[in-house]
């Protein structure tokens, strides 16, 4: 059901890592049914649904997914159809609830970057690249530091940039300047420009714009109650009038 090539592109978080195996899982699910034709057997049904849980329970347990039932399904067909709602049912709760704790998690460790910003950016590693090729450093180091620009520019493609891209880029230059003379003196520039880029940009995404003041309310003055007394209106006229009509 899932291809050698697909277990090793699955993400490093576990769940993650899990939600990604269950959505393959449940593609394959889906397209057997489809394969199944109109009308498919119960044996065919039987078949696909315990072929997805086994995997996917399985890889429950490998990634550690505790809210996963790993109970074991049904022989019935009918009460195995019943436990299976239940299961996906429980599989698709906890893949939201990855999916948005990840959001979140990704939002915290990468900035949204402008278009001025972006372009800046691009522009500085086209200078370290050119740099890079001028200098006599061993071909593999070099190589390494090209790799990790190519994924920083890669990665300014998307809306947020992420901070392990950007970690990973400096990390590797840092390592090559450091160890570099006095003629990596641009590249050291270029390299601290990007980074006062990427910290200002996320400085002010953390600023919290301030709500403005409350207009300060009129505060209704206590007066005794003698002052409210000799404030409230005469009357005229005689006690007759004065009275309440039945």
């Amino acid at each position: 059901m899932i291809t050698d090539e697909e277990l090793l592109s699955l993400p490093d978080d576990d769940p993650l890592a899990f939600a990604a195996y269950e959505k393959i899982a449940r593609m394959r699910y889906d397209k057997a049914w489809e394969n199944g034709g109109d009308d498919p057997s119960n044996a065919y049904l039987d078949k696909i649904k315990r072929d997805y849980l086994n995997h996917v329970q399985t890889a429950a347990v490998v990634f550690g997914v505790k809210e996963v039932p790993d109970d074991t399904p049904p022989t019935s067909f009918l009460d195995l159809f019943q436990f299976f709602q239940i299961f996906t049912t429980a599989v698709d709760r906890f893949t939201i609830k990855t999916k948005l704790l990840h959001s979140r998690a990704v939002r915290r460790y990468s900035v949204e970057l402008n278009t001025k910003a972006k372009n800046t950016i691009k522009h500085y590693l086209e200078q370290i690249k050119f740099e890079l090729e001028l200098l006599d450093l061993p071909q593999r180091k070099k190589e390494i530091l090209f790799d990790k620009i190519i994924a920083f520019e890669v990665e300014l493609q998307r809306t947020r940039t992420r901070f392990e891209i950007v970690g990973s880029f400096l990390v590797a230059t840092a390592i090559v300047v450091g160890e570099a003379t006095d003629k990596l003196e641009p590249l050291r520039k270029w390299v601290d420009s990007i980074a006062a880029l990427i910290g200002s940009a996320k400085s002010d995404e953390e600023q919290i714009p301030q709500l403005p003041s409350p207009t300060e309310r009129k505060r209704i003055e206590h007066k005794p109650e003698d002052e409210l007394s000799s404030e409230q209106p005469e009357r005229t006229g005689t006690g007759d009038q004065d009275e309440i009509p039945f």
